[in-house]
């Protein structure tokens, strides 16, 4: 399911009800609503257990700024009455990292008429390593990340009912640098875009509903994500979570200032 980003959880969960009518043409189709996701704004969640994971794993370095946001939305939760626990999931891993990388390679050969000596050099290397990729090693990855999501999908509802963490480990780079960066060693992963996807990459895994607030802001104003991924099929949960949230701590309001720009 595609998303979009808005300004307030109410035009959020408008759009969700538009993207997720039923499709009887689709593989597959998720459980429809008990109603629709609009009417959940004004919905408490009641209480929930919310696990607080702020540091990513595999020891990959998380901005202070990343760390105090997640933190500062936990202290709220608890203000509002959820019982908040520290955790520890593995939303990038080791074990995910190869047959993740299997699958984004194969996913490359799913575009007809593209002229691939044009596209740039990182693209371009994935490409050739997919024309490299077996049916066999192409099935074997695919097996091995749902035997991975089904193990720890199963931490929603028995350790915690929603896992709140940064959007981020790190804040947003300068504009280009990761290119640049990734141009100059296309055959490397680039640490900046590890970093940014360690909270998240799992979600492209499991398929979970989650949901990126901008609860916290670092001292020059640069809005800070947290995120809150909730179990299979609970967006709704997600939604009254969100919109608890934002009654506290709103950011509608909030708009940039303007720098010098000749």
């Amino acid at each position: 399911m595609e998303g979009v980003v808005t300004r307030d959880v109410a035009d959020a969960a408008a759009v969700l009800d538009t993207l997720a009518i039923w499709d009887r043409l689709a593989w597959y189709n998720a459980p429809a609503p008990a109603r629709p996701f609009a009417a959940e704004t004004g919905t408490t969640p009641g209480q929930l257990r919310i696990g607080l994971m702020s540091d990513a794993p595999l020891d990959i370095p998380t901005d202070e700024s990343c760390v105090a946001g997640a933190r500062a939305a936990a202290a709220a939760l608890e203000q509002l009455g959820h019982l908040v626990e520290e955790v520890e999931v593995p939303t990038i891993s080791e074990e995910m990292i190869a047959p993740f990388i299997v699958l984004t390679q194969g996913g490359l050969a799913d575009y007809d008429g593209v002229d691939w000596s044009a596209v740039e050099p990182h693209i371009a290397h994935q490409r050739r390593l997919s024309g490299e990729t077996s049916a066999y090693d192409y099935a074997l990855a695919g097996h091995t990340l749902e035997l991975l999501s089904r193990r720890e999908v199963a931490r929603w509802g028995r350790d915690f009912d929603v896992l709140l963490t940064p959007t981020s480990a790190i804040l947003p780079p300068v504009a280009g640098a990761v290119l640049e960066a990734q141009h100059a060693n296309p055959e490397a992963p680039v640490l900046d875009v590890v970093a940014s996807v360690s909270f998240t990459a799992f979600g492209n895994v499991t398929g979970l509903p989650a949901v990126s607030l901008p609860l916290h802001r670092t001292e020059q104003g640069l809005p800070v994500g947290v995120q809150l991924t909730g179990a299979p099929w609970e967006e709704a949960t997600l939604i009254r979570l969100a919109a608890q949230l934002e009654e506290v701590l709103p950011w509608a309001d909030r708009r940039p200032a303007l720098s010098g720009i000749a």
